[in-house]
């Protein structure tokens, strides 16, 4: 087997290029699934607030690319102890926000009381009005009130959202480290909650969102998102490897980055 070629010259690059070279390699946006640990941290009361996803390996490739990274990345969620904490690439990645996760939240600002090692997580509401990009997966098959119950979860999960990607009742639990680009724009992910004779249901939640803005403006001032889409997660290389398939698939790639439609 013969190994990759090397480019050893790198260090010999003029600064500048060598800079475009780290913004170029800046990581494809992630989708973030927190969960209380496991374990628990040396001086910490209660497990803390972890994800499983790996650091980016751009923080750790040198001194150089670390400093360009750290422009992006923020350590949020971080225990009261001072140990541990999630990168995040605040403008780009996305939380998850599934049933389960939605249990970690009581309101639009304070953690649930029913976990304790969340009232001991620094700066916790905060960090999460900094992820401003989310996805919401919606579980439940019932159909009556459906587009105000999104909007509401939205708005519940974070008031500040920028990005709202919404997973539909048919889709799989997001796993460790899942990609933007592992979803795909889909109009069919809400079947059997919305009938499509009704039209889009991404255009209905535009609609009502603008309607409550009108007519509850102090309850809905902040959320202001720029999109709110269904989604499905679809058959990458990625996905196959999170769930423990490693067979290469071919698939169309899509460049996902959820302009409204024009008018």
């Amino acid at each position: 087997m013969q190994s990759r070629p090397k480019f050893t010259k790198f260090a010999l690059l003029p600064t500048e290029i060598r800079l475009m070279i780290w913004n170029f390699a800046r990581p494809e946006e992630r989708v973030i699934k927190l969960s209380a640990s496991k374990k628990q941290a040396h001086g910490c009361p209660y497990p803390p607030l972890v994800s499983r996803i790996p650091v980016p390996a751009i923080l750790h490739a040198c001194s150089e690319s670390r400093h360009v990274a750290l422009q992006w990345y923020r350590i949020l969620f971080r225990p009261v102890c001072g140990y541990g904490g999630t990168c995040f690439d605040t403008e780009r990645d996305f939380i998850y926000y599934g049933p389960e996760e939605r249990k970690l939240l009581v309101g639009a600002a304070s953690p649930s009381l029913m976990f304790g090692w969340a009232n001991k997580t620094r700066d916790w509401a905060e960090d999460r009005k900094c992820v401003r990009n989310i996805v919401v997966h919606y579980t439940d098959f019932q159909e009556r009130f459906i587009v105000t119950t999104l909007l509401n979860l939205a708005k519940w999960c974070n008031d500040y959202a920028k990005e709202v990607l919404y997973l539909g009742p048919c889709s799989p639990a997001v796993e460790e480290g899942t990609l933007l680009s592992d979803m795909s724009q889909d109009p069919d992910s809400f079947d059997g909650v919305w009938y499509r004779h009704r039209g889009s249901l991404d255009g209905f939640l535009q609609q009502s969102l603008k309607y409550m803005k009108q007519h509850l403006p102090l309850s809905w001032q902040h959320f202001k998102p720029k999109n709110l889409v269904c989604v499905s997660l679809f058959a990458t290389d990625n996905q196959n490897q999170n769930f423990g398939f490693y067979r290469g698939l071919e698939y169309e790639r899509y460049d996902f980055r959820f302009q409204p439609e024009s008018s």
